[in-house]
């Protein structure tokens, strides 16, 4: 609540100075272009204008709302809850709330370069910690949590790009691979009697085949295999990057801008090694989980079969199928978006671009065989003890993300401990001391 709690601090400022500069006009459509026109001249303090102020306000409030780093930390606690109300969260609502400020304010967002290189920083560094923490997390709801983070800087960075298009059409395609894996997750723990710990599954491809395979399906399309809904978008993306790394005249902005490819690998390397602890790798659960009379947990209900098998689909057709309302043919806007978002031909032509498909591809594939070779070879021979205890660089750094890059215990220490110690000052010495002692003699 406290995080969240700065981010609406932010919006209610940029709602008022919204507000003022669209001459008391709140509506979604009308006022960004108003505070276009009547915002861009008006100058506050060293060099930043009102339209600068805006943007930035938005900015922060849209870092907080779809946890960016520095504003993530609520992210993880908020997976405590059902994992169909988790579902529902990260595919339509909750932290997907960020990207689409930014997309329905696009007309200021671009205007303001401080703001666009706020959140493409944020997406990117995002993209980078998310992705470490996930790949060396054991509980399976926040390795997906994390998972959805590091997609949230993919679509922030597209922002930073001015790719609001694309942007939306990653934010479409995400909702489906991400509600399933979620519902896939609840069933998993369901059947498991409640257990999350992914190094006490295992095995379970057999006893789960349809489980199985919606969850391999869900994890390559958000790992960005070609052929999926997510490479659709998050190639398309990766293709605007190489695009501006190639066509900069700085040589270290083109360096940073290529290793973004390796965003692929990162997305890899967690979901394989996902895959590999829950459905291939040896069996760790109680064998008194499963009864005799066992079926997949998915088959049981027709609701969770249509369900499982609906978002299946969209995740491998569903990018395609909608393609064309998010990629504009020459200069001819789609009507349901060009109202509310900028709309850029250029990128049809960049997202159809072949050669980058084929580094996505060779991406993948070498990840996704790479970690299962590893994680069979460390596991099945017991190496996994030497690289966990005894080499203390690798201990070191999985503790590091393992612990979630210790943004908790910091923010613990620096401000909720002071905040707590502020409260009861003020509870015990102020209101119920001397409040208390007036009121007493009153």
């Amino acid at each position: 609540m406290l995080v969240n709690k700065i981010g609406d601090m932010f919006l209610v400022l940029a709602i008022a100075f919204i507000t003022y500069f669209a001459k008391g006009s709140c509506n979604i459509i009308t006022a960004p272009i108003m505070v276009v026109d009547s915002a861009q001249n008006s100058y506050f303090f060293a060099g930043f204008t009102a339209i600068d102020v805006i943007a930035l306000s938005l900015g922060v409030a849209a870092c907080v709302k779809s946890a960016q780093i520095f504003f993530h930390t609520w992210l993880a606690d908020a997976m405590e809850g059902p994992t169909p109300v988790s579902a529902l969260l990260h595919a339509a609502t909750m932290v997907t709330a960020g990207v689409y400020l930014i997309v329905r304010f696009s007309y200021i967002f671009e205007c303001s370069g401080p703001a666009k290189m706020l959140i493409f920083f944020a997406g990117l560094l995002t993209i980078l910690m998310s992705s470490m923490i996930a790949a060396a997390q054991y509980d399976i709801k926040k390795i997906i949590a994390f998972s959805t983070c590091s997609q949230l800087g993919v679509m922030f960075l597209a922002c930073g790009m001015s790719a609001y298009d694309l942007a939306l059409y990653h934010f479409f395609n995400h909702a489906f691979f991400k509600c399933l894996l979620f519902l896939l997750a609840g069933a998993i723990i369901h059947q498991l009697r409640n257990e999350q710990d992914i190094r006490k599954m295992g095995g379970l491809a057999k006893k789960m085949p349809f489980t199985f395979l919606c969850f391999t399906i869900a994890s390559l399309s958000l790992a960005g295999m070609p052929g999926f809904s997510g490479a659709l978008s998050k190639d398309a993306i990766l293709h605007l990057n190489n695009y501006v790394a190639g066509s900069s005249e700085n040589i270290g902005t083109s360096i940073a801008l290529f290793s973004l490819n390796f965003i692929i690998y990162l997305t890899m390397i967690y979901n394989a090694r996902l895959i590999y602890y829950v459905f291939l790798g040896p069996a760790n659960y109680n064998p008194r989980y499963f009864t005799p009379g066992y079926r997949d947990v998915s088959l049981q209900e027709r609701t969770y079969t249509f369900t499982f098998c609906f978002l299946a689909l969209m995740s491998i057709f569903g990018g395609g199928l909608f393609k064309s309302y998010f990629f504009p043919q020459a200069f001819s806007y789609v009507d349901i978006f060009s109202r509310i978002v900028i709309l850029n031909p250029l990128h049809s032509e960049i997202a159809g671009d072949s050669f980058f498909s084929y580094i996505a591809f060779f991406f993948t594939v070498h990840g996704l065989c790479l970690t299962v070779y590893l994680l069979h070879f460390f596991i099945t021979n017991k190496f996994s003890g030497f690289f966990l205890y005894r080499n203390k660089t690798f201990y070191t750094i999985f503790c590091f993300f393992n612990k979630k890059c210790y943004f908790d215990d910091v923010y613990n220490v620096f401000l909720i401990r002071p905040i707590l110690r502020l409260s009861y000052i003020f509870n015990f010495a102020i209101e119920r001391g001397i409040f208390g002692y007036l009121s007493h003699l009153l």
